[in-house]
């Protein structure tokens, strides 16, 4: 059996928890094939479980109680950027990366392989454990870690470092695999992540249009608003983050008509989509592969989205528009909504996608990834 040590800035704190919730399938599917898994995740104040969904979960603490704010909210590279300023953001993220190295090495003979999720803090604290006698290392990219590894002056030298010290990187998308091998200088291995969808009994009010996600600027939910002020689709926004509350105000004074349900449970997303006739992920920045759609394309939902990123190979070409255009995301949402034939179309072509994120498909792909390191 292979011991995989999953670590990462994004678990969820307890089963309710959305905040890293898309790892939770990932790791039941690597267990359904013969891994041993445990996650490393940073500590954070409220309730936390030390299993969620059958997956055994280490919180680090970083630093006293009431400064562990770096991550669980609008996502550590966003509060880096905009937030905290570079002395608190750097001491925290220090921190972290100081707290995970020595957690992987107290860990090192009970474990195979460390799998970490982001390259930064997560995946350079891996490649430092290594370094120091850790484990081998598998490091998985997201989109926003690669982002922030290109704004580094002169990280040139640190991510060539990391590149040539792991013995595997995995992305979820073409188009982030290609810009992970830019910034490590190494082959990267396409593999989406797995989606599981729970039954649940929850209910939400019908809308036409909905949003499932952190309500954080580079989402775009703002420009979805503006979307719906110019006709009379009805939008149910899911999620919760720093731009809530101007979100709802930006809504208030257009007179859209919007709903905003707040943080939405994972057992509770299948439910979410039952309640929409479309999704929109209007994204303003280059997106990995978000589970959301892979989500709504398991239930059979369309997805219109904005052209960026990976969300070009998992959305129908007819169904993107132009990030920021609140017009064509408008037409587009609407063409959708007004034109059952179509949608019907779209709806199988959705369900046919949502078979490549089976974890029955990838997990044997995730296991052999994993095992291949500690050869």
């Amino acid at each position: 059996m292979t011991r995989v040590l999953v670590v990462t800035t994004s678990f969820p704190r307890h089963a309710s928890d959305a905040a890293g919730a898309f790892l939770v399938p990932l790791c039941r599917a690597l267990q359904a094939n013969g891994c041993e898994v445990r996650v490393m995740a940073p500590h954070a104040a409220g309730p936390l479980d030390d299993v969620v969904e059958g997956v055994p979960a280490i919180r680090v603490r970083y630093a006293p109680v009431a400064r562990e704010t770096l991550f669980y909210g609008a996502g550590a590279p966003v509060r880096l950027a905009r937030e905290l300023g570079v002395l608190r953001g750097g001491l925290l993220s220090g921190g972290v990366t100081t707290a995970f190295v020595r957690g992987i090495l107290g860990l090192r003979r009970d474990v195979d392989v460390v799998y970490a999720h982001w390259l930064v803090p997560a995946g350079l604290a891996a490649v430092v454990a290594r370094a120091l006698g850790g484990p081998p290392v598998v490091l998985h990219a997201h989109g926003s870690d690669v982002r922030l590894l290109q704004r580094v002056p002169g990280g040139g030298l640190l991510t060539r470092m990391m590149g040539t010290r792991v013995e595997g990187v995995v992305a979820p998308s073409e188009e982030l695999a290609r810009a992970t091998e830019v910034v490590l200088g190494r082959n990267v291995t396409v593999l989406p992540l797995p989606v599981m969808l729970s039954r649940s009994s929850a209910s939400f009010p019908r809308h036409d249009v909905g949003f499932l996600g952190r309500l954080i600027p580079q989402k775009g939910v703002d420009v979805l608003l503006r979307a719906a002020a110019r006709g009379t689709l009805s939008v149910l926004v899911g999620g919760d983050g720093p731009e809530r509350r101007s979100l709802e105000q930006q809504a208030s004074a257009s007179g859209a008509k919007v709903t905003f349900a707040g943080m939405v449970a994972p057992s509770d997303r299948a439910a979410f989509m039952r309640a929409i006739t479309v999704l929109a992920v209007p994204s303003v920045s280059p997106e990995g592969a978000p589970a959301v759609v892979a989500e709504a394309q398991g239930c059979g939902v369309p997805v219109v989205a904005s052209r960026t990123g990976g969300l070009v190979e998992m959305v129908d070409a007819a169904c993107l528009v132009p990030p920021g255009d609140d017009v064509a995301l408008a037409d587009a949402l609407g063409r959708v909504v007004m034109d059952a034939a179509w949608r019907e179309e779209l709806q199988r072509d959705q369900r046919r996608r949502a078979q490549t994120r089976n974890p029955d498909v990838l997990g044997p792909q995730y296991a052999a990834l994993l095992r291949a390191a500690t050869a």
